[in-house]
Parts: C-alpha cells; structure tokens; sequence
C-alpha cells in the first residue's frame, strides 16, 4: 500500500467539495441553533481631578445541535 501525502490546501479544498455535495438551505443549517448573552456597559465617574473610566462586558452563548440529541454549547466572554 503506498501512502499519499497530501498539502493542508489539498485536504481543505477536498473538504469543500465534500460539503458542497450534501448542502442544504440556510433555512436548516440554522434550524435549532440557540444565541444567549448579555452586553453590559458601565461607566464609573469619579472626582472632578480623576479620570472617567468605562467597562464594556460580552458574553455568549451558542447551541447548535450536531446530530439527533446531540448538542454542541459553546461560551465566551470578553472584558474591557
């Protein structure tokens, strides 16, 4: 058996065409598919002689089921 190398270009570009083959409409690729989260903003006076400061918060949450009863959850947040 011989063995065949493949570029990492080659085995993306294979990977494309494989799921160009099985498709579907937007419609189903974002059908149960949940986004959760919040964005919170603070802005924090203080003496007239010291800065003004800000604080931007984000977190989310993402659901996408991968197949029948299997669900894939995903959280990030992100502090300013």
């Amino acid at each position: 058996m011989k063995l065949a190398k493949l570029s990492l270009a080659a085995i993306v570009a294979a990977g494309a065409l494989t799921s160009v083959a099985s498709a579907s409409s937007l419609e189903e690729a974002i059908k149960g598919v949940s986004i959760n989260g919040y964005v919170r903003y603070r802005h924090n006076s203080k003496k007239p002689t010291e800065a003004d400061t800000d604080e931007l918060k984000i977190v989310a949450g993402f659901t996408v089921p991968v197949t029948d009863g299997v669900k894939v959850t995903v959280q990030g947040a992100s502090n300013n």
